[in-house]
């Protein structure tokens, strides 16, 4: 069952942290910035993204309509198209949707955000947990 956008979010943003501290614990010398850089490197749990915003990107790129994805977008949902026709030679029988879905939480090369992204997710995250465990809502 495809998840809330709100739901989402916060997952990315959990996975984002969790990755960060993960970099931060290990390379105790190195600027937020650098960490970041290296954060653009990792894998990521699963592909944040709508299965029907997948659906829709995706068919949308095999009818060569015109789209204004540049970059990382464009690049994790041809990834995302890739995988999707795999999934459809395995599983013929499942419905698009669940083929979908089956791909979207497979764990993906990347979270395919910037450097500036990832940082601003972050911080709004860890400033909402402190937040919450000062008691202020």
């Amino acid at each position: 069952m495809s998840k809330a956008p709100y739901e989402r979010k916060r997952e990315k943003a959990i996975a984002l942290t969790r990755a960060f501290h993960m970099m931060l614990s290990k390379n105790r010398n190195m600027s937020v910035t650098q960490l970041i850089e290296k954060l653009e490197e990792l894998p990521a749990p699963r592909f944040y993204v709508s299965t029907q915003c997948a659906i829709n990107m995706v068919n949308r790129i095999k009818k060569g309509a015109e789209t204004n994805m540049r970059g990382k977008r464009r690049e994790m949902f041809e990834e995302i198209m890739a995988r999707l026709e795999e999934e459809k030679r395995k599983h013929p029988q499942k419905s698009n949707y669940d083929q979908m879905e089956d791909v979207l939480a497979q764990p993906a090369p990347s979270f395919y955000m910037t450097g500036k992204s990832m940082y601003k997710i972050i911080n709004s995250h860890l400033k909402e947990n402190r937040k919450r465990r000062l008691g202020r809502t």
